[in-house]
């Protein structure tokens, strides 16, 4: 802050005068210390905006919205995956179902045994590791049908 000046007495100076060269150092004062203010404020909103641009890199919106948009992303993939997985579950079953169906419409029980056989030898029908005995016996109506493995 500047410090005030005293009022110079100027020759054939008059009252008025006097009082009006003070008037005009008090105005010139109260001016000075306005913008000193003024600076001062303009200083602390450029600090404030200069620390919120430090503070807030992650909250900005844009940086929000891309984050939104790649997590949006993987959920959507995640949900395309488990969706492709259960559709080709089903249509696996959907076709062993039509295999063993075709199997057992030969109209002899020995004939299904044998072709149902096949399909689990061959892993068509049942799990992809098949899970059955070496040796598999079927009864039908008194005769046994017999598969070594």
């Amino acid at each position: 802050m500047i410090p005030p000046t005293q009022p110079t007495e100027v020759p054939n100076s008059t009252p008025f005068d006097e009082r009006k060269l003070e008037e005009e150092s008090t105005a010139r004062r109260w001016e000075l210390d306005l913008k000193e203010r003024e600076v001062a404020a303009k200083e602390r909103e450029v600090a404030t905006r200069e620390e919120d641009l430090r503070r807030s890199r992650w909250l900005n919106p844009t940086v929000i919205g891309l984050f939104a948009a790649a997590v949006g992303l993987i959920g959507s993939v995640v949900v395309a995956r488990v969706n492709n997985q259960n559709s080709q579950q089903v249509e696996r079953l959907r076709s062993q179902s039509n295999l063993i169906l075709e199997a057992i419409k030969t109209g002899s029980p020995s004939a299904a045994c044998t072709n149902l056989l096949f399909f689990c030898k061959n892993a068509l029908v049942g799990r992809s590791r098949p899970r059955y005995p070496k040796r598999v016996r079927f009864r039908s109506k008194g005769r046994t049908i017999t598969s070594s493995g």
